[in-house]
């Protein structure tokens, strides 16, 4: 029952935190959307980089760039500043080998003026679940150490009675006899 029990946790864990994942990286790629649209309207590639470039301060962004209109790549940042290849302009959000790609379009007067795309490493997930199956493990280690303990105990205390009542018998027909 224990280890099903944190079966489930581990779970639901997991499943929220990649659902808190996805929720905080597109607030970032909102963000990120609001802060370009005007550099967008004016072709203006130097501030866009210098909006993505304050990605810096967020460790989980690994690469993220910016489309235009037309999904031409506009701006581009790489957290090792190495090159990446950024896939074509798409939409929505994928889990992708331990990253997390997602495309946020940008809007500005209800007319799509461009895209955002993220790239999410996922190293803290790992982290997780890894403090969870040790968790589960202990929990799983000390639950079982006591069930053993248990067991022990109340051997003894249900066998020494009639062991007793045994000997007591044993005394009595010695002394019959």
């Amino acid at each position: 029952m224990l280890v099903l029990a944190s079966a489930v946790f581990f779970l639901n864990e997991y499943r929220q935190f990649k659902a808190d994942l996805v929720d905080n990286v597109s607030a970032i790629g909102l963000l990120i959307g609001e802060n370009t649209a005007s550099a967008l309207v004016f072709m203006d590639n130097a501030a866009a980089d210098q909006v993505l470039n304050s990605l810096v301060v967020d460790p989980r962004i690994a690469n993220a760039c910016i489309y235009d209109s037309r999904g031409s790549l506009f701006a581009t940042y790489s957290r090792t500043g190495g090159a990446y290849e950024f896939p074509e302009q798409g939409q929505g959000y994928s889990f992708q080998g331990g990253h997390l790609e997602l495309f946020r379009r940008i809007v500005r007067n209800q007319e799509n003026i461009g895209t955002v795309f993220l790239r999410a490493d996922l190293s803290q997930l790992t982290s997780k679940v890894n403090e969870y199956l040790r968790l589960a493990m202990a929990v799983l280690a000390i639950g079982m150490a006591l069930s053993v303990l248990l067991s022990v105990l109340l051997q003894r205390a249900i066998s020494t009675p009639p062991c007793n009542t045994a000997t007591l018998g044993k005394i009595i027909v010695d002394v019959e006899v």
